[in-house]
C-alpha cells in the first residue's frame, strides 16, 4: 500500500492571510489562531488531519490546498451581525433610557477660544482696521462661533470614538460572544455557531436583550459620551482654519 505523502504545514501557514497567527508546535503540528472569530485555534497534523481546540471537528485532507480550505471554512463556521454603536444602545439599553448626546462643555471651550480670540485680535489684519472695543467684542463673538460651529460637527465622530471602548468593555463581560470595532462606529458581534445555530437576525437580537440585561450599559455608554465631550470641548482649534474665516467675515462685513 503506498504511503500517504506528508503535508508541507510551512506551505499551509504562506498560504493563509493575516487575520491567522500560526505557531509550529512540533514538527508535525501546527496550530493556527483565528484572530478575528471562532473556533479561537485550529490545529493541522502533517497527516492533513485538521480539528478545532473545542475537538469536535475532524477533517481529513490530502493537500495543502485541502487544507487551507478546511481551515477557511473552519473559522467561517460562526454566527456574526455588524450594530453601529447607536443601533445596539436603542437595542439593548433600558427603554425608558434615551441615547446620551455629546454636548460642548462651556468652561474648556471658553479656555481654548479666548486665548484664540487675543491672537486673532493681534492679526494684522485686524489691527490695520482700529476697531473700537464695541466691534472687538463683536469679532470674540465671531471667533467663539465659529469655534462652535467647527467642534459640534466633530460629534459626528462620536460612534467612532466610543466603539472600540466598548468592544473591549464587552469583550472582558461575556465570554461566548467577540465584540470586534472594525471602524467608522461599527461594532460586529461573534458568538460560536454551538451556542445558537442557524438563528434568525431577530431572534439574536432578542438574544442580545436578554444578556445585557445584568450589564451596566447605560453607564458605561453614559461615560463614555462624556469622555467624548470633554476631549472635543478642550481640543486646540484649527487656528488658521478659524483666523482666515473670521477675517474673511470681519471683512466682508465692513466692504459690504
Amino acid at each position: 500500500m503506498k504511503n500517504k505523502i506528508a503535508i508541507d504545514l510551512n506551505k499551509v501557514t504562506n498560504s493563509l492571510d493575516a487575520r491567522f497567527k500560526c505557531e509550529l508546535l512540533e514538527d508535525n503540528l501546527l496550530c493556527i489562531e483565528n484572530k478575528f472569530g471562532l473556533p479561537k485555534h485550529i490545529y493541522v497534523n502533517d497527516k492533513g488531519e485538521s480539528w478545532t481546540s473545542s475537538a469536535d471537528v475532524l477533517v481529513d485532507s490530502k493537500n495543502v490546498g485541502d487544507v487551507v480550505k478546511t481551515v477557511r471554512n473552519l473559522a467561517a463556521s460562526k454566527q456574526e451581525l455588524v450594530f453601529k454603536v447607536s443601533d445596539l444602545f436603542k437595542l439593548v439599553a433600558p427603554p425608558d433610557c434615551s441615547l446620551p448626546e455629546p454636548e460642548l462643555l462651556e468652561d474648556e471651550v471658553f479656555e481654548v477660544g479666548n486665548d484664540l480670540a487675543t491672537d486673532i485680535l493681534k492679526e494684522p489684519e485686524i489691527l490695520a482696521l482700529n476697531l473700537p472695543q464695541e466691534d472687538e467684542n463683536e469679532v470674540v463673538v465671531m471667533v467663539f462661533d465659529s469655534i462652535a460651529d467647527d467642534k459640534i460637527q466633530s460629534f459626528e465622530e462620536m460612534e467612532s470614538f466610543i466603539a472600540p471602548k466598548l468592544a473591549s468593555f464587552l469583550n472582558d463581560t461575556f465570554e461566548n460572544m467577540k465584540f470586534i470595532n472594525i471602524g467608522n462606529g461599527l461594532v460586529e458581534i461573534i458568538f460560536d455557531s454551538k451556542l445558537a445555530s442557524n438563528v434568525s437576525k431577530d431572534q439574536f437580537c432578542d438574544f442580545l436583550k436578554v444578556a445585557f440585561q445584568d450589564v451596566d450599559f447605560f453607564n458605561f455608554y453614559s461615560s463614555c459620551v462624556k469622555d467624548f465631550s470633554k476631549k472635543i470641548s478642550s481640543d486646540l482649534p484649527d487656528y488658521f482654519k478659524i483666523r482666515n474665516e473670521v477675517i474673511n467675515e470681519v471683512l466682508e462685513q465692513i466692504n459690504g
